[in-house]
């Protein structure tokens, strides 16, 4: 069989795409798994990780601000942004690397960069045209920016993945959508100090 032909092509590295081509490959099937960024997909890298991550250390840092209550003097508490950020970003890394490790072990061929879907069954990556009998679209989405007046280039707004590495928490927050992604991070920042204004559509 040829080295860019396949029985499967699998185009997103997400939950779906990974778990896919995981499986795929444990039944015996020459699978290929095409990735533009991240490795595990928005939830591992940029979503539902590192924000669980970022809030467990919150809720740390809040338990012990309120220890004494339960007899435990632990005086002194702080915030390290900077150590909990790094140690968001390793938890991240060694999950990606364990789904690389996953999918090596089932025999997938991880191939990176951004797939266009030519032709039923043919698939082009940085040049290199691909065939399989099956392609599986596990694309996922990305974040939308809402269109109000003094949103463009505007160095003050971040979506949901510029906001998990701020370089420092801010005094003072805003939040548009108080959806769970948006109340999530009201929660981390409020709870880190921040004053923290939710903005939803009645």
């Amino acid at each position: 069989m040829s080295d860019t032909h396949f029985d499967v092509i699998v185009l997103g590295a997400g939950p779906g795409g990974y778990l896919a081509a995981e499986r795929l490959g444990h039944a015996g099937k020459k699978v290929a798994l095409v990735e533009e960024q991240y490795l595990g997909g928005t939830c591992l890298n940029v979503g539902c990780i590192p924000t669980k991550t970022l809030l467990n250390g919150a809720k740390n840092y809040l338990h012990a601000k309120e220890a004494s209550q339960f007899g435990v003097d632990a005086s002194g508490v702080a915030v390290n942004w900077t150590q909990m950020q790094a140690w968001k970003d390793q938890v991240v890394k060694g999950l990606v690397a364990g789904v690389a490790a996953t999918e090596r072990k089932a025999g997938v061929t991880v191939i990176n960069g951004r797939g266009h879907l030519d032709a039923p069954g043919r698939v082009t990556v940085e040049g290199t045209t691909y065939t399989s009998d099956h392609v599986i679209i596990a694309t996922g989405s990305e974040p939308a920016m809402p269109p109000l007046p003094g949103t463009q280039d505007n160095p003050a707004l971040v979506d949901s993945t510029g906001i998990l590495s701020l370089p420092e928490v801010p005094s003072r927050l805003a939040i548009i959508g108080g959806g769970v992604i948006g109340v999530e991070f009201a929660s981390l920042y409020s709870t880190l100090g921040s004053q923290v204004t939710v903005i939803e559509m009645a």
